[in-house]
């Protein structure tokens, strides 16, 4: 499970696995404009702002179940249930 399937979830629907990190890192870029730095505070501000959590919420729903075999990340049930969105 990695924290970049959930920040790539705010941009588009995840649901088959991304091979590497390197390749997850670039479609993060893409989206971004510029290079994906882990831990970057304003590319995560970009990322987060506005309503996007929703969209991320419906993108990841597919891959909540934790699977060592494809993408996996169960942060958007916790988003969700801290924001009361169930």
């Amino acid at each position: 499970m990695s924290f970049e399937v959930w920040l790539l979830a705010h941009f588009q629907a995840i649901t088959t696995r991304i091979e590497s990190q390197a390749k997850l890192n670039m479609q993060l870029s893409n989206h971004l404009d510029a290079n994906y730095i882990k831990g970057n505070s304003r590319q995560m501000e970009t990322i987060i702002k506005g309503d996007k959590v929703y969209d991320a919420i419906e993108n990841a729903s597919n891959v909540v179940t934790f699977s060592f075999d494809k993408q996996s990340t169960n942060i958007g049930e916790i988003v969700a249930e801290v924001i009361g969105h169930l």
